[in-house]
């Protein structure tokens, strides 16, 4: 499959990528359990069979000061 620069190269001059990093941090341990749980269907399964463990984890790592961060990339494409 094409970059998508690639792409853009065949119809634009010039063409350059900028990189967003994004990182989202969610505090409160009920926040990111709906958060995670609505991610994807087999993963809310899967928390769900395990939830009171999933849960005493996620407030063990509150309790200490750790807040997991989720992290994504976004591209930008400018074209002239």
């Amino acid at each position: 499959m094409a970059r998508m620069d690639e792409l853009f190269d065949a119809e634009f001059v010039s063409v350059s990528r900028v990189t967003f990093h994004n990182c989202l941090r969610i505090t409160q341990p009920e926040e990111l359990l709906q958060y995670l749980c609505g991610l994807d269907g087999q993963l809310e399964k899967r928390i769900r069979a395990k939830e009171q463990e999933v849960r005493r984890y996620l407030w063990e790592l509150t309790l200490h000061g750790q807040t997991p961060e989720i992290g994504t990339e976004g591209y930008c494409y400018i074209c002239g």
